[in-house]
């Protein structure tokens, strides 16, 4: 070809466009089989990281609730007080201090007295609307519907009176022990348990005795140091009155408990398993789409969130 300027002949053509390679024919990373691949195990590592922490979560709201219900009782107790020359209730048992709440300290929730996470919460389905029969004149007669429920917490009744020191305990969850642990067939098991004390703050043991953490003893009521054992730190002559579980209930309790913190564990990993073989197909399609260079590849992937969004719609996990 000669040039019409220079009139020399070219060597070369330029090639037709026909020929030249295609934008698109070397796909960018972000496209490729191996990013993605790569995406979806990062995001099921995620998943294994953040899965797990689901029951955990739903343990901790439970709790939460817990600890305010304490709050509430003990706070009732101090209303209570307040007509009372100072006097925290006496009463015969933890129904009867119920009753009192209820009629003069403004507790007449049943659920205040009942956790979820106790395995003996199975009764409570069908609990009272109120502590005590409505529509009756004082002393209002407890709920027999109460009364047949067995709570998940435990009082100190005698000579207790706000004008005790603030570390005093006046309600904590039902199970603990004089070596300052909980039994197997308290509400948390072996976990733990919440403590309210006079001065108004509510705190979760795990081992009030233990000698690796000297911060989680209680406050001797004569003010000699510190102690486990939580009669040591009330007043001489205290009582604590709580529902005593049978034997039968004791080992059923105990059994049900150790259940229920295997199943969370177990739980975690069977989630895990679950959003794993639900998200690995639609990866499977997903990559083989790229490499194929089929249409389709990425919005099969919305077929997953849709069957998660409907798990989480018409089965909620809490």
């Amino acid at each position: 070809m000669i040039c019409a300027i220079c009139g020399q002949k070219n060597a070369s053509r330029p090639a037709p466009l026909a020929h030249l390679p295609h934008p698109m024919s070397n796909p960018p990373l972000r496209h490729s089989a191996v990013f993605w691949s790569v995406i979806f195990t990062l995001l099921l590592l995620i998943a294994s990281i953040i899965v797990p922490s689901i029951s955990r979560v739903q343990e901790v709201a439970r709790r939460t609730v817990d600890a305010s219900s304490l709050r509430q009782i003990s706070q009732a107790s101090i209303i209570y007080a307040q007509s009372r020359d100072d006097s925290l209730p006496e009463a015969a048992d933890i129904w009867d201090y119920a009753r009192a709440l209820a009629e003069d300290g403004g507790a007449d929730e049943p659920s205040l007295w009942w956790s979820k996470s106790d395995p003996a919460s199975d009764n409570f389905i069908d609990s009272p609307a109120t502590v005590l029969l409505p529509n009756s004149h004082r002393p209002r007669p407890l709920d027999p519907a109460f009364r047949a429920l067995k709570p998940s917490v435990a009082i100190p009744v005698g000579k207790l009176n706000t004008r005790m020191p603030a570390t005093t305990p006046i309600a904590w969850t039902r199970g603990l022990q004089p070596d300052g642990t909980w039994s197997p067939d308290s509400p948390y098991g072996t976990e733990g348990g919440y403590i309210a004390f006079l001065g108004g703050n509510v705190s979760f043991y795990k081992n009030l005795g233990s000698p690796s953490d000297r911060t989680s003893a209680l406050t001797r009521f004569d003010g000699q140091g510190q102690t486990a054992n939580i009669l040591e730190a009330l007043p001489p002559g205290t009582r604590i009155v709580s529902y005593l579980p049978t034997r039968e209930e004791t080992a059923a309790w105990s059994q049900a408990t150790h259940a229920t913190q295997k199943q969370h564990r177990v739980g975690n990993y069977i989630l895990i398993v679950y959003l794993t073989s639900l998200w690995l197909p639609f990866g499977i399609i997903s990559i083989s789409r790229l490499i194929k260079k089929r249409p389709g590849a990425f919005t099969v992937l919305l077929w997953p969130v849709f069957f998660i969004l409907m798990l989480i719609l018409f089965h909620p996990l809490c």
